[in-house]
Order: structure tokens, then sequence, then C-alpha cells
């Protein structure tokens, strides 16, 4: 499994995929969109820990970056931070997008392919 998140705003920091805690009281909200992709139909029953202000859109791995390229532009923004995780493949093809296409600077991106699909 893989994912793809967005911080909406906030600093560039990485995120996990129960990333969206919020942390200690008083600390600022991060807004996320969330893709995770799914393999199998028991993946929609995984016990997500997100928090009002995340988005999570769960997507079947054929259909990752299609599903991605079709959302992300719209929510890109100044301060958007993107990171990507997915097999090697998946990753390569969101990098790309969004660094050349969507123009995100590099130090706003933080992508690492972990496996190669089978």
């Amino acid at each position: 499994m893989g994912a793809a998140l967005v911080r909406e705003r906030g600093q560039a920091a990485p995120a996990r995929v129960h990333a969206g805690r919020s942390g200690p009281p008083g600390r600022h909200v991060q807004p996320a969109t969330i893709w995770f992709e799914t393999t199998h139909d028991l993946d929609q029953e995984l016990p997500f820990r997100t928090e009002e202000h995340h988005e999570l859109r769960t997507v079947p791995r054929s259909q990752m970056v299609d599903h991605v390229k079709a959302d992300l532009e719209k929510l890109i923004t100044p301060d958007t931070f993107v990171w990507i995780a997915c097999d090697t493949a998946t990753t390569r093809a969101l990098t790309s997008y969004v660094l050349k296409d969507l123009a995100v600077p590099k130090h706003r991106v933080k992508s690492l392919g972990y496996w190669k699909a089978a």
C-alpha cells in the first residue's frame, strides 16, 4: 500500500499516514488530503487515524496516479507540502507530475519509492 499526502497549509515537514495528528493542544491544525492506495476490499476497514481536518481518499492501486492527477492541481497553494510514498513506478510518476507539471518547489516535495509493484 502507498500514500500520497498533501498538507494544505503549514510548515514543510513529512507526515505519516496517521499524520494527521495535530500534536499537543494549542498546536496549529494541519489540513491534509490523503490518497491511500488499496489492493483489497478489506483495506477499507483499516483503522485510519484521521481527524476532522483530514480528507482520506481510498483509491485502488491501479488508479492511484490518475486519481491524484485529477484532483491535486486544485489543492496546490504556495504553502503546499506534498509527501509521496508508493511503489517505485507510482512514486516516480507522481513526483515528476508534482515537480514538472504543477511546479511545486523541490523543497516542498518529499517522495520515496519503497518497493517494486508485482
